[in-house]
């Protein structure tokens, strides 16, 4: 029983140890074409539905995703026990937008040319978004949380935020960091001269 307080702080706590950099990877001149892809089955190994996939921009986002947490054990995307129980308690989506840009490009990017036709060394940079649903008006029932009902309001039924709308709640970098890695590891494992054709 005296390491429950213990355990709990470093769940906790775990985020201010998070190892930073790894959602930065260098990606070596002539090998853009093979990393783009592997961006790709990166996020589709993590079960990420693409929604823009723009190879001359060097931009790949995703559809929000729905991240239940502890009820779904299976779901790989939390880092910390403390990421499960918030999917678990808020309703929770997760989005990924990866960033090609040239290695010698100014911090935040700036619109380029083609990046498929660029000879030098590129830079991924994985974001991941956390969006949170919020449902105004919801009536608990404290009898039976079944019998619960939703006021509707006209005002955000006119903004299209009735029944329910999602907002931008943070950003997961424990997990950019984890798809950073993963893109290394795919392209340090890629047979020699794979994609050098650029």
């Amino acid at each position: 029983m005296k390491w429950i307080p213990v355990i709990l702080a470093l769940a906790l706590g775990g985020c201010a140890s998070a190892r930073r950099g790894d959602a930065i990877t260098p990606i070596a001149a002539g090998q853009y074409e093979a990393a783009f892809q592997a961006a790709k089955d990166v996020l589709a190994g993590y079960h990420y539905d693409l929604q823009r996939v723009d190879a001359r921009a060097g931009i790949i986002s995703t559809a929000p995703r729905p991240s239940p947490g502890l009820a779904a054990p299976w779901d790989n995307d939390q880092s910390t026990i403390a990421g499960e129980w918030e999917d678990l308690l808020n309703q929770q989506m997760r989005r990924v937008r990866v960033t090609f840009e040239p290695a010698d490009a100014p911090e935040g990017g700036v619109p380029g040319p083609d990046l498929r036709l660029l000879p030098g060394p590129l830079t991924a940079r994985f974001e991941v978004f956390i969006d949170r649903r919020h449902r105004p008006g919801w009536r608990v029932e404290t009898s039976s949380i079944r019998l619960s009902s939703f006021t509707r309001d006209p005002d955000l039924s006119d903004r299209q935020m009735w029944p329910r709308y999602d907002t931008p709640f943070t950003q997961d970098r424990r997990l950019a960091d984890r798809l950073g890695r993963a893109l290394k590891e795919r392209l340090a494992s890629a047979p020699a001269g794979d994609g050098s054709g650029g």
